[in-house]
């Protein structure tokens, strides 16, 4: 989405227009690099759009068994050393955690610490969303903020809703896979 704002001011000059909003975009810069970025699927289900910004949270905040948060941690650092290795074997340079359990035992929690630790943003992907086709899906996949986290929302509700044949959802196994 392109915005444009049109500024007008009497007795003072464009260089100083330009200054005041350079400033403006300095100051909103420097606060985001203190923030964690939320994004989620606009409402056609099309493309991506800013949902939240919240305060960056450590790894040491999120309960798990000892050992676990710092094993992920060393294996996304290696993950990222690792790019150029991938490109050279021709491997697609991606990565996938499967958090498992029940509500509220802290998955979400452990991804946005993880982003956090990293200064990544977190896209959200609900696939009990009824605006996420295997088509939407595909291109909403390909075209992730740069130095993102995707979380995928919903797994079990998809394969729930996949062994009922609800026609509520619009997204296929193979259109998951394939995405």
């Amino acid at each position: 989405v392109v915005e444009t704002v049109h500024l007008s001011a009497l007795f003072t000059t464009r260089r100083t227009m330009e200054e005041l909003l350079e400033s403006v975009a300095r100051h909103a810069g420097e606060q985001r690099a203190h923030r964690l970025t939320l994004y989620t699927v606009d409402r056609w289900g099309e493309d991506w759009r800013m949902a939240d910004s919240k305060p960056r949270r450590s790894l040491d905040s999120v309960v798990l068994d000892e050992g676990v948060a710092q094993h992920l941690h060393d294996d996304i650092h290696e993950f990222f050393s690792r790019r150029e290795w991938y490109a050279q074997m021709g491997i697609p340079w991606r990565r996938g955690y499967l958090l498992y359990g029940p509500p509220g035992t802290g998955k979400t929690s452990l991804v946005t610490a993880l982003a956090s630790e990293l200064s990544l943003n977190v896209c959200v992907l609900s696939l009990a969303s009824p605006n996420v086709t295997d088509e939407k899906i595909g291109n909403l996949l390909s075209s992730v903020p740069r130095r993102s986290v995707i979380l995928i929302e919903d797994v079990d509700a998809f394969f729930s809703a996949r062994e009922k044949q609800d026609e509520r959802m619009h997204i296929s196994f193979s259109g998951l896979l394939n995405a």
